[in-house]
């Protein structure tokens, strides 16, 4: 099976779980072992809470689900698969800060595993311990700091002009691996997964943003040549790219917002729901880059209405690589050209549907005029 494919199935097998007859009183209940659970909707026995979801995307469904609870944790737990989508700032910051060292591990199930064998998961799926640290710590330092993202923009402009003398992002892994100071030594297949991680997700991330950030700007004109930054801030917020995050599993029992979150359940923490919520934003689904102008809000992790990236020991590392890829694609997009929507199509018209894949993208391809402005130097 293609890992697209895969990574499609992360939110539907953690929230889908097949339920076990003999846990179904302790369940009603809403205890394990006399503490309690987080509330969780009704559930159909084998499907479980498949039915939820029924003709919403999961991120949509679990916030309604979270709305009608009177905590906003929403927890679909059996015996062979517990699992939990925390949907408010609280919880989020309950997970990811306070008892952040308890969600560090990535959840894996058998069918990502066929994807991801020991050793090949990369920085993103790997278990948490010192391989992961160590891995974390080369990209950090080595391929994703800002003088490391400089250097490779320096290295693709000596390339396209017909230099050389800088290293790239799979030079710099395979000197580290020649120069073997590391305590755990890095594998090819090490390498392999890092480099996959980078060009993979991190490419689809990318695309996935800048299309939702077009299409906004087609609605919203007024902000077209201003406030860039504020722009691609604004629409992760109204856009994350992974709105459930990646999966958290609970490495020990523990207690978020005084319920028990059993030890091995799979956590996702429902960005989306939270940068959506009325408790911290104002006009929530509306599109309104003004709001980041003179606020401290940022997505570094620290402000938890606001993750599109995460917080805590799993956050991406890759934020700086990301943000000066989307700031500097979408520069030159609104530098040399003026857009337009095709003859005839008014911003009205524009389908913002949501299409879940490895990303949660546009269901329909975003078709748009460039007008040129400022002629690309190749077409003087």
């Amino acid at each position: 099976m293609a890992l697209p494919v895969l990574l499609l199935l992360i939110p539907l097998l953690a929230i889908v779980p097949f339920v076990c007859l003999c846990r179904v009183a302790s369940r009603r209940r809403g205890c394990r072992d006399g503490a309690p659970l987080p509330l969780s909707p009704w559930a159909i026995h084998v499907i479980g809470h498949l039915h939820h979801l029924a003709g919403a995307l999961p991120h949509r469904a679990m916030r309604d689900l979270a709305r009608r609870a009177t905590a906003r944790s929403c927890c679909s737990a059996s015996a062979s698969s517990p699992s939990s989508s925390p949907s408010s700032a609280d919880a989020a910051r309950e997970v990811m800060r306070a008892r952040d060292l308890n969600f560090a591990t990535r959840s894996m199930s058998r069918t990502v595993r066929l994807a991801f064998p020991s050793g090949t998961e990369g920085i993103i799926f790997a278990p948490y311990g010192e391989e992961w640290r160590q891995m974390r710590k080369v990209c950090t330092v080595e391929l994703l700091s800002a003088r490391r993202v400089q250097s490779f923009w320096e290295h693709e402009e000596s390339t396209a002009a017909g230099n050389g003398g800088k290293e790239d992002l799979l030079d710099v892994l395979l000197r580290i691996q020649r120069e073997g100071d590391l305590q755990v030594p890095i594998t090819t297949d090490n390498i392999k997964s890092v480099v996959g991680d980078m060009l993979g997700t991190g490419s689809e991330t990318v695309a996935t943003v800048l299309q939702w950030i077009m299409a906004e700007l087609m609605l919203n004109p007024r902000v077209m040549q201003k406030y860039m930054h504020l722009v691609i801030k604004e629409t992760l917020r109204l856009h994350p790219p992974a709105p459930l995050l990646f999966p958290r599993e609970c490495r020990s029992e523990c207690q978020v917002l005084g319920f028990t979150v059993p030890k091995d359940a799979m956590v996702l923490v429902n960005a989306w729901a939270i940068s959506r919520d009325p408790k911290h934003w104002d006009m929530p689904e509306e599109f309104v880059p003004e709001r980041f102008e003179n606020s401290k809000i940022d997505f570094k992790g620290t402000d938890f209405e606001y993750t599109p990236f995460g917080a805590g020991r799993r956050m991406c590392p890759g934020i700086a690589f990301a943000f000066v890829n989307m700031e500097l694609i979408l520069a030159s997009l609104l530098y040399h050209f003026d857009w337009e929507l095709p003859c005839g199509m008014e911003a009205a018209d524009l389908d913002m549907t949501e299409e879940l894949g490895v990303t949660v993208r546009r269901l329909q391809d975003l078709d748009l005029v460039p007008v040129v402005r400022v002629p690309l130097p190749s077409c003087r």
